[in-house]
């Protein structure tokens, strides 16, 4: 058992932009119950246990940086259904919430994250700009890791987050899983 920094990044892409007025709001997994690069799977139990110290900080960065392009939202909601694709399969959707979400679909859990990007400095601007172009299409967690437990599976050993400080979320190019 240690503690450790750790990055998370999902290979699901942002599921959803919603554009409305001035309003540019997001909404897509950042992080699966799989095993990622760095050899690091992160409960949906320590997740969904560290939501509310997410929602509670409810900063979107970008790429890492200290750069705050928006805030994460514990939900948005639309006033019809729309459809949503993920992982190749279509969901009717009219909330979408910043939580640990199973859909059924055979694809391990995931979180979740609602977010609105901004429009009140350069760096927000471009990353509008970057996500309806597709070249910003993943979110990342960043946390620390305050309790695992080794695992190994066949050939693979890898540390599994039972327990975690989660601080951040951010937009980024390519994720963890990918």
């Amino acid at each position: 058992i240690q503690k450790t920094e750790f990055e998370a990044q999902v290979n699901r892409s942002v599921s959803f932009v919603l554009k409305q007025d001035d309003e540019f709001l997001i909404w897509g997994p950042a992080s699966v119950e799989v095993v990622d690069k760095e050899q690091d799977k992160i409960n949906v139990e320590a997740l969904d246990k560290a939501l509310p110290q997410l929602l509670k900080r409810a900063s979107l960065s970008y790429a890492h940086t200290d750069q705050l392009v928006g805030k994460i939202l514990e939900r948005f909601e639309t006033d019809e259904e729309v459809e949503v694709e993920i992982n190749g399969q279509t969901y009717k959707r009219d909330s979408f919430p910043t939580s640990v979400l199973d859909l059924d679909d055979g694809n391990p859990p995931a979180m979740f994250v609602a977010g609105e990007v901004f429009n009140d400095t350069n760096q927000a601007q471009e990353v509008r700009e970057k996500i309806e172009s597709g070249e910003i299409n993943s979110y990342s967690i960043s946390g620390e890791a305050l309790v695992t437990q080794k695992q190994v599976d066949g050939d693979m050993v890898y540390d599994d987050i039972i327990e975690m400080d989660l601080s951040a979320v951010t937009l980024c190019e390519e994720g963890m899983n990918q």
